[in-house]
């Protein structure tokens, strides 16, 4: 817990009831999930739920690639955007690129592992 909350301060998480509410209140098109962590990690550990998911890699420097397909993976600047990767380090990067390209609800909701409040039971969402 410890590492969590020095995490959370540290790369600026939402907090989790601030997300699960609006998880909760989701009609299923208005909140997309944005995992930015590589293949591997992807494959070794993946998000259970049913959200909508999208894919894209960052780093903790550069988010370049995110920003040229924003467009594409991310067409409604107003949807809910909850950002994680593996530590959170690499989401923070990513929120800060999407505020700056002009989307407006975007939350850094750490490391895949922290979400475990979200993939306990299913989810009101439903994949598109």
């Amino acid at each position: 817990m410890a590492d969590y909350d020095a995490r959370a301060q540290e790369l600026g998480f939402a907090p989790k009831e601030e997300i699960k509410k609006i998880v909760d209140a989701s009609k299923g098109d208005d909140v997309v999930f944005l995992d930015v962590r590589g293949e591997s990690e992807i494959a070794a550990e993946p998000f259970k739920g049913e959200y909508k998911i999208v894919y894209t890699p960052c780093s903790r420097t550069d988010a370049s690639e995110l920003v040229q397909t924003s467009k594409d993976i991310l067409p409604d600047k107003e949807a809910n955007v909850i950002v994680f990767c593996r530590s959170g380090a690499r989401a923070k990067t990513a929120k800060e690129a999407l505020e700056a390209e002009g989307y407006t609800k975007v939350y850094n909701a750490g490391g895949v592992t922290d979400m475990d409040y979200l993939t306990k039971k299913e989810s009101s969402c439903a994949l598109s």
